[in-house]
């Protein structure tokens, strides 16, 4: 597969602007790595290296694999169970979440000598949320359908004693459930996987293993305007205008800067700041040929791989493909076979051999330490097939039960930091029901954060113009089923304890960037495993002298896919001009984390930046905050409002000092 059968490699994770982390890569494979020998200088080889992750899961990890990826062909079956339940007269109590602060249920609960709800159902379910759930892909088997359904009566029946009628409606609503699962869902299920496992081996419109045709989508592409004083996110579906620049490749120009663009009365070109409309129309003159072709932006579709054992065709996500691996080894004169995740399973149900060895980091080092050059690493937009089926001969095929062990690369073979080694031991010994959780203190680099002019005027005005700081990015796994699911990004910067350079950012650290996604399994423990690892850092920080600690509590606006390549529509804000106030969610979230935080960490007070500015301004005069004493983070809020909080007085000083020392400068020149 490494050497010509890819059409199309997977979009990378994507770590920030410009910068891209392939998935199951090294580092010490990163081409931007520096000190790696060149191929070319007798480098590395990546004989002996897995092509897919699915070669690291044993027989147990690669049903579940196969499972989850043929999930969506559960959904009718369940969607019709859950409709014929809801439309039982018996399951109204059901049909919706339970709201223990209802009049209702308090007055239930009142009546009938009824402890408080959450002190007895932990884990609340409903069959729309089961619905939800299940239409939206977050049920990945059979089984966790099932337990989702049990959960709702199960909590039913343990709230409520066996006399009451809800009880009795709750065992009659499970006893249905039953039913038609065994005479109605299971029958649709396996007709539709059987449909899966019938699709013909020269098939090059269905992936041989989700069963789906060839327009999945891995999710929304990232595509900006190149007008400079644009770069507004060009959402999925929406019209753009695509040019060829000289040496630069491909462009796009949304339609708001496009000076041609009609407005929608076609009165003439499209109102627009001149800033970016000039840009835009040198933009556009500078086009190769003067070409501009008016196009729609689409999700990328995810690539093809063939399998050398089968000869079948599948996605490259439900394959578990390398798409750093096969390439890289194809520019070094190698091939990387690939087997699919039906060969490998069957090919340990006839041999039983073991899951593949691991490396320890030194081993790992040892091995890939070899720089590659950019079109070795880069990887290219999903399509169809890449190449005929049936090209392979029966000499060329790989024969499964005479397959050797090859390496893969794990998240726990990254190496540790004193940091990651005390945060992931306690998230181990507090989360004994969370299994696999790996972290790792990806990067950690040396930096400087600039002063606002307006701040340096008045506070530092002979002071330094960057202050140093230590950036820290931390990343949280979770290993399930033979995979490590990346479920935290954290961006930190820390400042050390030099007062006289860095003043009142001295011993502060600031989360700069917190992103995350809901795939923790058990999911009910999400918000506790992520304050966990906060908590964890905050007190690591404490024990090493930090005193102040800080974070913007604000959710991404739209099309803002920092740090991870995308997201669910409903976890974005709207697109508004200036600053978007937190979301009442995200601040409650942060609140409790901070009051936890207040209760295990000895002398921790926290408050607002809006209770600060409060200060500033002098509605409690007897505890003025001089807003010249707050520190300046990096990307923070505190910059950005420096001048509706600095009052006016002190900036007119300030601007006088200035007026003062220029004058100085010129007669001493003279």
């Amino acid at each position: 597969a490494g050497a010509g059968a890819v059409g199309g490699a997977p979009h990378p994770l994507s770590f920030g602007e410009g910068l891209a982390v392939p998935t199951w890569a090294s580092p010490a494979m990163s081409p931007r790595t520096p000190g790696m020998r060149s191929p070319a200088r007798g480098g590395g080889s990546l004989v002996g290296y897995a092509a897919s992750l699915c070669e690291a899961m044993d027989e147990r990890e690669l049903r579940a694999h196969l499972t989850a990826a043929r999930a969506p062909w559960m959904v009718t079956a369940g969607v019709a169970l859950i409709d014929k339940v809801a439309a039982d007269q018996r399951a109204f109590p059901f049909l919706e979440p339970v709201d223990p602060k209802s009049p209702a249920v308090q007055a239930y609960a009142a009546h009938h000598k009824l402890p408080k709800y959450r002190s007895v159902v932990k884990r609340p379910m409903d069959l729309a949320t089961v619905k939800t759930c299940l239409v939206k892909g977050l049920v990945t088997s059979p089984d966790e359908f099932w337990e989702l359904l049990s959960l709702i009566f199960d909590n039913a029946m343990a709230y409520n004693p066996p006399h009451l009628p809800l009880y009795q409606a709750a065992v009659a609503c499970k006893n249905l459930v039953k039913h038609l699962w065994a005479s109605d869902f299971l029958p649709a299920y396996r007709a539709a996987l059987a449909g899966v496992e019938a699709l013909p081996h020269d098939s090059t419109t269905h992936c041989a293993v989700c069963g789906r045709d060839g327009k999945s989508e891995s999710g929304a592409s990232r595509l900006r305007c190149a007008v400079p004083d644009c770069s507004s996110v060009i959402d999925v579906g929406r019209r753009y205008w695509a040019l060829q620049l000289p040496d630069q490749g491909m462009a796009a120009v949304c339609g708001r800067c496009n000076p041609l663009q009609p407005t929608r009365r076609g009165g003439g070109p499209r109102s627009r700041s001149r800033g970016p409309r000039k840009a835009a129309e040198e933009l556009l003159e500078s086009a190769v040929g003067g070409k501009v072709t008016e196009t729609q932006h689409k999700a990328e579709e995810v690539g093809w791989v063939r399998c050398d054992a089968c000869d079948r065709w599948c996605h490259t996500v439900c394959g578990g493909f390398n798409a750093f691996t096969a390439p890289a080894a194809a520019a070094l004169g190698e091939t990387l076979p690939f087997v699919c995740p039906m060969c490998l399973l069957r090919g340990k149900e006839l041999t039983r051999n073991p899951a593949p060895q691991t490396i320890t980091s030194p081993r790992l080092r040892r091995l890939l330490g070899s720089s590659l050059g950019e079109p070795a690493a880069a990887g290219g937009p999903g399509g169809e097939p890449g190449g005929p089926i049936g090209t392979l001969s029966s000499a060329e095929r790989v024969d499964v039960t005479k397959m050797a062990p090859r390496f893969v690369v794990r998240a726990e073979h990254l190496p540790t930091t004193p940091l990651s080694r005390h945060v992931e031991g306690v998230l181990r010994e507090r989360f004994t029901d969370v299994e696999g959780l790996v972290l790792r203190e990806v990067s950690a680099c040396n930096g400087f954060t600039p002063v606002p002019s307006a701040l340096r005027s008045v506070r530092l005005p002979h002071g330094p113009t960057e202050l140093p700081h230590r950036a820290r990015t931390l990343a949280l796994f979770q290993a399930r089923n033979g995979a490590d699911i990346c479920l935290l990004i954290v961006f930190v910067y820390e400042y050390g304890g030099d007062e006289s350079v860095l003043g009142p950012n001295a011993r502060s650290a600031y989360i700069s960037y917190l992103d995350s996604v809901k795939w923790l399994v058990p999911s009910t423990r999400r918000g506790d495993v992520f304050h966990g690892v906060l908590l964890e850092y905050m007190g690591y920080l404490q024990r090493r002298g930090f005193r102040h600690f800080r974070l913007w509590a604000c959710p991404p606006l739209t099309g803002d896919d920092y740090a991870f390549h995308c997201h669910p529509a409903e976890t974005w804000t709207k697109k508004v001009p200036g600053f978007k106030p937190p979301t009442r969610v995200l601040v409650s979230w942060y609140d409790k984390l901070l009051d936890e935080a207040a209760e295990r960490l000895t002398g921790l007070n926290w408050g607002t930046t809006t209770q600060l500015l409060a200060l500033a301004q002098g509605v409690d005069t007897a505890e003025r905050v001089d807003p010249l004493t707050f520190p300046v983070f990096k990307g923070g809020l505190w910059p950005q409002l420096l001048h509706s909080a600095v009052p006016l007085e002190e900036r007119r000083l300030a601007a006088m000092k200035t007026r003062e020392l220029k004058k100085r400068s010129k007669t001493s020149a003279h």
